[in-house]
């Protein structure tokens, strides 16, 4: 059965509001986790920084029976089909275990997507 985890510094830093609603999408979308069998993300919401850096919240799923390797990973983003960004990401945990989603910041750099986001898109794992 797929968990939901929290990195640790997520688990301390995080809004009580936001973690409600990190858990709400996770136990509504409950049914997909056991139709995947892979990597998948659940897109949450979009934001520029300060330094006009794109930052994509998403819940990161792991529906395998195996321990994932977060490491220089290409991570696309896309709106209505569109690529948006390609950027290599490393989550900081040593690895996602089986059968756990975890919520997490990608951070995409200026120059790193193309387009003004207008709405929220689709995160996908590049082979």
């Amino acid at each position: 059965m797929q968990q939901l985890q929290f990195e640790s510094a997520w688990d301390k830093t995080i809004a009580n509001d936001d973690r409600e609603h990190i858990i709400q999408v996770f136990n509504k979308n409950m049914d997909l986790y056991h139709q995947s069998q892979g990597i998948s993300f659940t897109s949450l919401r979009y934001a520029k920084n300060h330094k006009d850096d794109l930052l994509v919240i998403a819940i990161v799923h792991n529906t395998t029976n195996e321990p994932f390797i977060f490491k220089d990973q290409m991570v696309s983003y896309t709106v209505n089909h569109e690529l948006i960004g390609e950027y290599s990401f490393s989550i900081s945990v040593d690895h996602l275990p089986p059968k756990t989603s975890m919520p997490w910041t990608f951070i995409y750099p200026k120059g790193t997507y193309s387009l003004e986001v207008n709405k929220l898109g689709v995160l996908k794992l590049e082979d």
